[in-house]
């Protein structure tokens, strides 16, 4: 599995048919234990056969929110994108 960013507001999953990630919609599942970074590795060895397949699935993002839970108030924070990703802080 590869992400990347397909633009300013566009992220894209890179894999082969074996996996199961689209499926998760690219994300661990939650509140499981953190992978330790070892588990990711960052390049294949060369001689990693190619796949016979890929699939690339685009999210298109339109808002991003961000509650953070730690003191008092909670903190939440929301980015648009058409309002050019202008950080909005909200009520909690």
């Amino acid at each position: 599995m590869f992400r990347g960013w397909g633009g300013p507001a566009a992220l894209d999953l890179l894999t082969d048919g074996r996996s199961a990630k689209p499926a998760e919609l690219a994300g661990p599942e939650p509140a499981a234990p953190l992978a330790e970074p070892s588990a990711c590795p960052q390049e294949l060895p060369a001689e990693t056969p190619m796949p016979e397949h890929f699939i690339l699935l685009r999210i298109a993002l339109e808002q991003v929110e961000l509650l953070e839970l730690s003191g008092h108030p909670h903190q939440r924070r929301r980015w648009r994108l058409d309002d050019s990703w202008r950080e909005q802080r909200l009520n909690p």
